[in-house]
């Protein structure tokens, strides 16, 4: 299951609030951001609330992706809802606030067109608006006490949802070409191509840190320096591995309601189980991984994330 093509960004930042689903993609549900948020900053306001979205579009129509479309993202308050659903979150027009909630046209239609394109690749033949949740155009405010999405988006339903049926009716434009992307080469002789770019950063968001791009993967670590790492083209770091720790056994407290845990160390890995008892494990072994450390689980049952707001050292 892919991402939408339209969205042309995505989050650097490191998640652990979402699950995988157990539902095939059948409905849509459209938040608003309560506020004119840039891209990056509506996955930091709902990543700090404990939540997340697969989508989020800005007031000039950018679309943007926090958490993969084939994960089931923490937006709605309904874990049902969430498991079916793609989750967009839609800024607010700037200035706009309390009582409407404006949205402004830009992207409002950005939003139509992805609705669109989410519909066509998950085989949703048609967008049924029905004003409560046996439909497949669903609201916040119908699974929590919110005003979300706000008056005026939400009078907008039915526009959206007439609007994303026309689309549907019609052959979607064919896009164009890709351009070619000419990496940048500190090393000469290296050579280009497009098939697989690796570049050399202290960090995948740190772009002005990058010191060369490779297509040679080899290459790329001969030229990663202490303190870099070499990224593929989806922001993965892929050298030097990170280390599992023969770390002294320790304990942690569960400071999360409902805390996953993976099959491996990394938010790559299956969730194999959840922690919801608040209660005291003891780590045999941790690893850092993309800046974030995981601890292995003595009584062997996967890994669990350590940040702050997830456990707490006892």
């Amino acid at each position: 299951m892919s991402n939408s093509s339209l969205a042309k960004w995505k989050w650097s930042g490191i998640s652990d609030h979402y699950n995988i689903r157990d539902h095939a993609i059948d409905k849509i549900t459209i938040h608003h951001m309560a506020g004119n948020l840039s891209l990056s900053g509506c996955c930091n306001a709902v990543q700090s609330r404990g939540g997340s979205t697969n989508y989020c579009i800005d007031s000039n129509g950018n679309i943007g992706v926090m958490i993969d479309e084939r994960y089931r993202a923490w937006t709605s308050s309904n874990r049902e809802n969430d498991m079916r659903a793609v989750t967009i979150e839609v800024a607010n027009a700037p200035g706009a606030g309390e009582p409407n909630w404006k949205v402004t046209d830009a992207a409002l239609n950005a939003c139509i067109k992805l609705c669109a394109d989410i519909c066509r690749r998950n085989g949703i033949k048609r967008i049924n608006y029905t004003g409560d949740t046996s439909g497949n155009l669903t609201m916040h405010r119908w699974f929590f006490a919110t005003g979300c999405p706000g008056p005026y988006l939400g009078s907008k339903f039915p526009y959206i949802a007439s609007e994303v049926n026309k689309l549907l009716t019609t052959a979607p434009a064919a896009p164009a070409p890709a351009p070619a992307v000419k990496p940048t080469v500190t090393n000469p002789g290296t050579g280009g191509g497009t098939s697989q770019i690796y570049r050399v950063r202290k960090s995948w968001a740190d772009s002005k840190s990058q010191i060369g791009a490779f297509k040679s993967l080899d290459n790329a670590k001969k030229a990663c320096k202490a303190g870099y790492k070499v990224f593929d083209a989806n922001g993965n770091a892929v050298y030097p591995a990170a280390a599992v720790a023969a770390a002294k056994t320790y304990r942690v407290k569960v400071v999360h309601d409902d805390l996953n845990i993976r099959s491996g160390a990394g938010v790559s890995n299956k969730v194999v189980g959840s922690i919801k008892d608040h209660g005291v494990y003891t780590i045999v072994a941790d690893k850092v991984v993309d800046g974030q450390t995981w601890g292995k689980l003595k009584s062997g049952a996967g890994w669990i994330c350590l940040a702050a707001g997830f456990t707490k050292r006892v």
